[in-house]
């Protein structure tokens, strides 16, 4: 009877399989991870970020805000949509042309000295709400975005760089992607806006379960994944800030800080478990899936004592040189897309979604090595004390599966001591 039942699945495969359209299989996509940064403010983080990207030979895309661009005591020179001239949520970049032409080295090195190379899009400029703008309000926030970091230079001419007079063209030509800033934007403008300025994805949406898919004939919605929260019935955005909500139960002490009211270190332990394994068993989700990327979100932030960053540390080492795993841009990402949609056409990303490929021979490593086993997360050693976990509303569930908020760009010190917060795999007897 087993046997029988068997043959008659397959044959139900085969006749869906011929319903769609399939003449043969189609290859089997890697498992695409998409690493992100917002903001980008903090020296020392990008130093940190790049070196672990070399490490990895993997890549990394980094959403820049204007304001970093433009010192405080020159801030009137931006105006922002339904706000007074020189308002910013984030800041602006110090009263120190240091720190901009760090931040512009830092950028070119990136883009023109990395191999792999990193990749460069908008995070716009002063981080608002900007779900309620108009079409020529978004379309003004672009236009000062592309003005303060592209003409940076010819702003601030006494900076001295090797590559100042290639600076605006190559800028100009990189930056092809888009994260609103709270996740925040109208798609129906927005999507007008990108278009006029020829970007080639948007990385603002929150995508379950399926994959990017397009949002004009020229703009790919290649958005953040929404995952499970380890050891709970909970969902968030996979992103930094939204676990951190969801672990502080929207609670924060100051009010406007990345720290949890309520903690200890035991919690704190526990908590940079639970967040590395919610990247794992979203990526041995989709890795065993339909292979929809896995993209995840963070910002140059040491919340909770950097619990988030060491997390995001071991999850990189952990998957990127594992095989058919691939770590790339959202740029690269976006021409893959346009790669698959040339050769087979848009109906492919239908029979992705249902994971209709090849899946014969796919490896077992990343299963063995990944193994996840939640009642690790309470084994810590912090003596005899119980450890009590706070548990999740379904109201704190609702901001973790929405935008950040502005203090999300609390970010740390540009010249923070990284070298405390790096993630050391233990030692193996």
């Amino acid at each position: 009877l087993k046997v029988g039942a068997m043959k008659f699945k397959l044959f139900i495969s085969v006749l869906l399989m011929s319903a769609i359209g399939f003449s043969q299989a189609l290859d089997r996509p890697p498992q695409f991870v998409l690493i992100s940064f917002d903001g980008s403010k903090s020296h020392n983080f990008w130093k940190e970020t790049f070196k672990l990207s070399q490490d990895v030979q993997g890549q990394f895309t980094y959403f820049v805000s204007g304001v970093y661009f433009l010192q405080k005591k020159d801030k009137l020179n931006y105006q922002p949509p339904k706000r007074k001239a020189g308002a910013s949520d984030i800041g602006f970049a110090e009263n120190d042309l240091g720190d901009i032409q760090r931040r512009t080295e830092a950028v070119w090195h990136g883009l023109s000295e990395l191999n792999p190379a990193m990749e460069i899009g908008s995070h716009v400029n002063g981080h608002f709400d900007g779900s309620y703008w108009t079409y020529e309000e978004w379309t003004k926030e672009f236009t000062e975005f592309h003005r303060l970091v592209e003409k940076v230079f010819s702003f601030y001419p006494t900076m001295n760089t090797r590559f100042a007079n290639q600076w605006e063209s190559t800028l100009h030509a990189e930056i092809k992607g888009f994260r609103a800033p709270l996740l925040a934007g109208q798609v129906s403008i927005t999507g007008k806006v990108l278009s006029d300025f020829k970007y080639a994805y948007d990385a603002s949406q929150v995508l379950k379960g399926k994959w990017p898919y397009k949002h004009t004939p020229d703009l790919w919605n290649i958005g953040l994944s929404r995952i499970g929260l380890a050891g709970t019935t909970r969902e968030t955005v996979a992103m930094d800030y939204n676990v951190l909500y969801g672990q502080c139960g929207g609670v924060f002490n100051p009010s406007n800080s990345g720290e949890c009211k309520t903690i200890d270190d035991k919690l704190l332990a526990y908590y940079e478990k639970q967040t590395y394994y919610s990247y794992i068993q979203a990526f041995l989700k989709d890795y065993y899936g339909n292979r929809m990327p896995l993209s995840i979100g963070h910002h140059f932030s040491l919340w909770n004592k950097g619990i988030y960053w060491k997390a995001l540390q071991r999850f990189i080492r952990d998957v990127c040189t594992l095989p058919e795993v691939k770590c790339i841009t959202h740029g690269k990402m976006a021409e893959w897309l346009n790669e698959q949609n040339a050769i087979h056409g848009y109906s492919v990303f239908n029979k992705l979604n249902q994971g209709l490929f090849d899946k014969t021979g796919i490896s077992e490593i990343p299963r063995e090595r990944l193994k996840v086993d939640l009642s690790l997360m309470k084994k810590v050693s912090f003596g005899e004390r119980a450890l009590v976990v706070p548990d999740i509303s379904k109201l704190v569930e609702k901001v973790m599966l929405k935008g950040d908020l502005p203090h999300a760009h609390d970010e740390a010190p540009g010249d923070v001591d990284m070298e405390q917060f790096r993630y050391t795999p233990p030692e193996v007897n």
